[in-house]
């Protein structure tokens, strides 16, 4: 299936940028356009809303000022 990257795409074996224009396998294609990140020219898939996941890590000093001990 002949897509339209929306926008940066790095998923399994592919890496496409946006504004790119892609054959590749119909499923794929229709998951890429369902979530958003690829759209179908002929107009026959719909375009679903981007969702953005806001992935945050909450980060805790470790162990600071821990001494190595030898080990026997």
């Amino acid at each position: 299936m002949l897509i339209e990257i929306l926008e940066v795409v790095k998923s399994g074996d592919y890496i496409c940028a946006a504004g790119e224009v892609r054959e590749i396998e119909d499923e794929t294609a229709k998951k890429w356009c369902a979530r958003g990140w690829a759209r179908d020219p002929a107009g026959v898939v719909p375009t679903g809303a981007r969702v953005v996941l806001n992935a945050q890590l909450d980060v805790h000093a470790g162990a600071v000022g821990h001494k190595a001990t030898e080990v026997k």
